[in-house]
């Protein structure tokens, strides 16, 4: 998973955590092969639903460069508002990494000016 997108997950987690259909939601990232059967049986094993999306949230970063595309089509077939969240998110990182880099190469160009 990207550094922007681990921040995304990040950023939204406190929203993530109240409003997701965690167990609806581990259900499609098994079939999926996002996670195994030994990490389902961690999440669903928690005690409440909050402690369930904690555990697929710290999860999620860790299991290879499509869980966040999955995590994300999940999201957009059945709670689409929290994808919104995210999408907006991403974007808005993207945005603020590319003005620092423009920003920096600037910076650099104008000092081997000097």
């Amino acid at each position: 998973m990207s550094k922007t997108h681990k921040r995304a997950l990040k950023t939204n987690v406190s929203k993530l955590e109240v409003d997701l259909d965690v167990a609806r939601c581990v259900q499609y990232l098994w079939q999926e092969d996002v996670i195994t059967d030994y990490n389902k049986e961690c999440i669903l094993s928690q005690p409440t639903t909050r402690a369930k999306s904690k555990e697929l949230l710290h999860l999620l970063p860790t299991r290879g460069e499509q869980a966040f595309t999955v995590f994300c089509n999940y999201l957009r077939k059945h709670q689409d508002w929290l994808v919104k969240l995210l999408e907006e998110n991403v974007h808005s990182i993207m945005g603020a990494e590319k003005k620092g880099f423009k920003e920096t190469a600037v910076k650099r160009f104008l000092a081997d000016k000097k």
